[in-house]
């Protein structure tokens, strides 16, 4: 009982005074924290709390990207806007998104990246000029190329997307 009152007495007496504020102190932002590391174009395995933080491009959704496992966006030889025909209850469905086509380096890479996608049960992300505009979850591994992430834009938006992949690939 004695230790108890002295610790509510020290307590006391530190809000009493208060504790010094740091002058160099910053307030948290999101902006800050979203300019804070700079990542580089590529595929990246999405995280949900260790790595750094992206916004989702047109929405409200944020990741967090393990900058450790890349596949640099040179290695990309090829995107374009495709579908998928899916057969459900009899009802044929396609489904949009785009085709990548790697390099023989990024095949290999892209099939680790989705064991790893897969293993985590996190999504996979493309970064274009340090902006998160895709993340997809992996349904299977992929085991070659082209390999096909569906997206759930409109067509105007998904040709938008494939025009600003191409232009980072020539640069």
């Amino acid at each position: 009982m004695n230790i108890t009152i002295k610790v509510i007495c020290f307590v006391f007496l530190l809000s009493t005074f208060g504790l010094t504020k740091n002058k160099d102190a910053q307030p948290f932002s999101n902006k800050s924290l979203l300019k804070s590391d700079f990542l580089a174009s590529g595929f990246y395995v999405l995280n949900d709390s260790l790595g750094t933080k992206r916004i989702l491009q047109g929405t409200n959704e944020y990741y967090f990207i393990e900058s450790k496992s890349k596949i640099p966006i040179h290695a990309l030889e090829k995107v374009k806007i495709s579908f998928v025909k899916n057969k459900i209850f009899g009802k044929v469905e396609k489904r949009f998104g785009l085709l990548f086509k790697l390099d023989p380096k990024g095949e290999n890479e892209i099939k680790n990246m989705s064991k790893i996608a897969l293993k985590k049960r996190a999504k996979i992300g493309l970064i274009i000029k340090n902006k998160l505009i895709i993340a997809s979850y992996m349904g299977s591994e992929i085991t070659n190329t082209p390999f096909f992430i569906e997206t759930n834009t409109s067509k105007e938006d998904l040709k938008n997307l494939e025009k600003i992949i191409k232009k980072e690939l020539k640069n």
